[in-house]
């Protein structure tokens, strides 16, 4: 119960971005679980994983890396025991689990800028293990929604790489894919499909598809005001970032709008200096 706590604990800590606070909670809760339940109980690779997450954020890159495949190791192990002895649904659940370790272990790799190395743990360990588990799993299933989102944040990461890469048609590919997935299954204006939606506008802006990458500006804009309130500073980014496109298009006059307009929420929210 010690080991539970402390590894709420350091999950919550994560959220609140209070990192040093969350690793030594789950530092602690690792080395309990490890007295209590041996070195590789499932418990123990939830707690690395968070762990790895935590260190990933503080850019400690490869700890997290050795953090992530300490509980790959033990994920792997549990799937191939399930695969011998255990029923479909555990089979399915396990094959998910290790999906979420290699899902950060190519973010260890993109932040490290090995982008290569991001894509195939993406593209081919990942999507694999992902697409199994949809393939398997009930439409009515309380896990196929969640296995559908963890999906969706894989395309994301594939069009993360590919932008970062400049092969913005393919970034585009895949955050559509993603997109598709979240409008579907998150609730209207979520903050998770607006982020999608920002990166996809992007992506388009610098593949020169303008009429379209304005359109998505426009309709990121009315979301942040449903969200945020029209004065907030992320208003002003959109409108900043529509200004742009405008500005290719030889629309001046409009780029001049949209301007004036960012610039009155910066020195509301800012200040005239």
């Amino acid at each position: 119960r010690v080991a539970s706590a402390l590894h709420n604990v350091g999950v919550v800590n994560i959220r609140d971005n209070n990192l040093d606070d969350a690793i030594d909670a789950l530092e602690e809760a690792i080395r309990i679980r490890k007295d209590v339940h041996g070195t590789d109980h499932p418990k123990v690779a939830d707690s690395l994983l968070e762990l790895g997450i935590a260190l990933l954020s503080q850019k400690e890159h490869e700890e997290a890396l050795e953090i992530f495949n300490d509980a790959l190791d033990i994920r792997e192990a549990d799937l191939d025991q399930e695969a011998r002895h255990g029923s479909n649904g555990d089979r399915i659940r396990c094959a998910l689990q290790v999906a979420r370790v290699l899902n950060n272990i190519g973010c260890v790799y993109f932040e490290y800028g090995s982008l290569s190395k991001a894509l195939k743990t993406f593209q081919e360990d990942v999507l694999q293990l992902q697409k199994y588990a949809i393939d398997e799993l009930s439409q009515n299933d309380p896990e196929y929604k969640q296995a559908k989102l963890a999906l969706a944040t894989t395309y994301c990461n594939i069009g993360y790489v590919h932008t970062d890469n400049s092969d913005y048609d393919d970034a585009i590919a895949f955050l559509d894919k993603a997109y598709a997935i979240q409008t579907k299954h998150l609730p209207e204006g979520s903050e998770i499909s607006l982020s999608t939606l920002e990166n996809l506008a992007y992506a388009n802006y610098k593949e020169k598809n303008l009429d379209i990458a304005l359109e998505m500006y426009q309709d990121i804009l009315l979301d942040q005001i449903e969200l945020y309130g029209r004065y907030d500073i992320s208003c002003a980014q959109t409108l900043h970032n529509k200004a742009c496109i405008q500005i290719r298009q030889c629309k001046y006059q409009e780029a001049l709008d949209q301007l004036n307009a960012a610039e009155a929420i910066q020195i509301d929210m800012l200040g005239a200096k």
